[in-house]
């Protein structure tokens, strides 16, 4: 943090190090952190160390600290809708063990109609082979009936009149 010129604070010590700030506020780390801050405003003002350097440290680590507020502010945020939107899943079915029992059911809906659409075909299979049947039957029963029916015009034609 020296190197890159970072202010040095309890805050930002405790976030780079991913702990808490209170473990950082105690000794002995608390001295070396003030140690370092006031070395790190010492090379900032030119080698002469303020009276009063606590409270430039301090007034960086409320800067910090308000920067790190608005993040966890936005993070809360981002989690509150996220829970609300895993909350309406739930409530709708669309969580994923919902979603993969509904693609269970739509699979054993699926094959069941896939095998009622083979008997239906199936079936217009037979009836068309049987109107097939039924349309050369009523072929020869009309071939039948014209020739009877010529048969009888003949022979009425040949009939001796009777008057």
């Amino acid at each position: 943090m020296k190197a890159t010129n970072t202010p040095i604070t309890v805050a930002e010590i405790a976030r780079r190090a991913h702990v808490s700030p209170w473990l950082v506020r105690q000794q002995p780390l608390l001295e070396h952190l003030r140690k370092a801050q006031a070395c790190q405003l010492a090379g900032a003002q030119g080698g002469e160390i303020p009276a009063n350097s606590t409270a430039g440290s301090l007034l960086v680590e409320r800067d910090l600290l308000r920067k790190e507020n608005q993040r966890l502010r936005h993070d809360l945020q981002n989690h509150r809708r996220r829970i609300s939107e895993l909350l309406g899943d739930q409530i709708d079915g669309t969580d994923a063990q919902s979603q993969s029992v509904r693609v269970q059911e739509l699979t054993d809906q699926n094959s069941i109609l896939a095998g009622q659409a083979g008997d239906a075909l199936q079936q217009v299979h037979h009836l068309r082979q049987k109107t097939d049947e039924l349309a050369s039957d009523l072929a020869a029963a009309h071939r039948v009936n014209r020739s009877l029916m010529a048969e009888l015009n003949r022979t009425k034609g040949h009939l001796p009149s009777q008057s």
